[in-house]
């Protein structure tokens, strides 16, 4: 069912681009990557190198072709009478050592390899796009502390209005409370700006202009504890980079094998035909030679001196083996390090969430409101209003931010250790 669900929402989402292209389209996480794992196009390009790679082992397989030889020896251009002689001849190299086997052995360790990093890239590509969605929806919640601060401050010069009205207070308190009300207005509109411009990136990372409005709730996010040795020893043997890494060994070694293999001599064997005519003419008197057929065998086997004397190849792959099996431990060592960084600033986000579900905001929003009570009574000042509300959005805009981080360091540590089962 919940298949089904994504295919719907991305059907859902061509179905919207056709009808308006300006309008955006609400998508849930889950669908969301299902888009952009469709139709990303920097994904959609790295899918080639598969078939680029696949299309190597076919050439791996190649042989050497028989090659027929047929022509004239020899044509009495004097015309004394020589016999002219006719050949048709073939010949066939036969490589020996292994070499195609070794070849293509090559060739599938690179379309192995090849793989490996297409998942690598979509590892990647994943934890970029899940990044964007989690800033897409931060971007919802700050607008909507923006907009609940600019309708506040609105009620609050409503207020200040009605006490100008009836005398109790000057015209510049009204006039303080309406400015600050108009700068809440500006940040509201460069809010309202970053929300659309963080759904027209999700729409770019799903392979189009429009815009994707981000469906999920941050706050409901729940924090996880983890196994750091589990994940360690776990993304050590199944993160894509490490098994392309893997993967780039074996193909040394391959290489290695075939650079063995082309310092055996190759074989070619041939055979010909041959036709002489009859000698005629005053040759014929001088030399006399009857019309005749000859069939000939020839075995050709090269004297391998430069090989001898010369072992470059081999020793190319040999050096290409020690580098790939320094850089599979390089890739172990920084999977390591990726989770225990990941793990570390994934504890502190959360150890930071805490501070504003303890009560923080609870606090802020009661002193806003003793405070304006307090004002509307004749009993404080503007500027203690305005200061109670500022602080008010900057402990909401931090909490927000603290619910981000919180959702981007869980994407880290699931990207270090190669799963994935994040749901918003």
């Amino acid at each position: 069912m919940r298949g089904m669900h994504v295919i719907a929402a991305v059907a859902a989402l061509a179905t919207s681009v056709r009808a308006d292209p300006d309008a955006a389209t609400e998508l849930d996480l889950e669908a969301y990557l299902a888009a952009v794992g469709r139709s990303n196009l920097s994904l959609a390009a790295q899918r080639y190198t598969i078939s680029a790679a696949e299309a190597q082992i076919g050439v791996a397989r190649l042989f050497p072709e028989p090659q027929l030889t047929a022509g004239v020896a020899s044509f009495d251009l004097a015309r004394s009478g020589a016999p002219t002689v006719l050949e048709l001849g073939a010949s066939h190299t036969f490589e020996l050592g292994g070499k195609r086997h070794g070849r293509i052995a090559v060739a599938e360790r690179a379309v192995t390899g090849a793989r490996h990093d297409l998942d690598d890239f979509q590892r990647t590509l994943r934890g970029q796009a899940a990044d964007a969605f989690v800033d897409a929806l931060g971007t919802r919640l700050v607008m909507g502390s923006k907009q609940r601060t600019l309708a506040s401050l609105t009620r609050l010069v409503e207020k200040n209005e009605d006490r100008h009205r009836s005398g109790d207070i000057g015209e510049l308190p009204v006039t303080q409370a309406r400015v600050e009300a108009e700068r809440f207005r500006g940040d509201v509109l460069v809010a309202q700006s970053e929300v659309h411009n963080a759904e027209l990136g999700l729409g770019g990372f799903a392979g189009s202009a429009r815009r994707i409005s981000p469906r999920g709730d941050l706050e409901a996010l729940a924090s996880r504890a983890f196994d750091a040795s589990a994940l360690i020893e776990a993304a050590k043997a199944h993160r894509p980079d490490v098994r392309s890494a893997r993967a780039a060994v074996e193909l040394a070694r391959a290489k290695q094998g075939l650079a063995i293999a082309n310092r055996r001599a190759d074989l070619t064997v041939g055979i010909g035909y041959s036709h002489s005519s009859e000698a005629a003419g005053s040759y014929a008197t001088i030399a006399p030679t009857p019309s005749t057929d000859m069939v000939s065998a020839t075995l050709s086997v090269p004297i391998p001196i430069a090989r001898w004397r010369y072992r470059g190849e081999l020793d190319a792959a040999i050096a290409a083996e020690g580098q790939a099996e320094a850089q599979l431990r390089a890739a172990e060592l920084k999977v390591e390090v990726e989770i225990r960084q990941a793990l570390a600033r994934y504890q502190a986000t959360v150890d930071r969430r805490k501070l504003y579900t303890g009560g923080i905001l609870t606090d802020a929003v009661k002193v806003l409101d003793a405070t304006t009570y307090n004002y509307t009574r004749g009993g404080g000042t503007l500027l203690e209003v305005i200061e109670a509300q500022r602080t008010v959005d900057d402990v909401y805009l931090a909490y927000y931010q603290a619910l981000a981080d919180h959702a981007h360091a869980l994407i880290s540590v699931e990207l270090a250790a190669g799963i994935w089962d994040l749901k918003l």
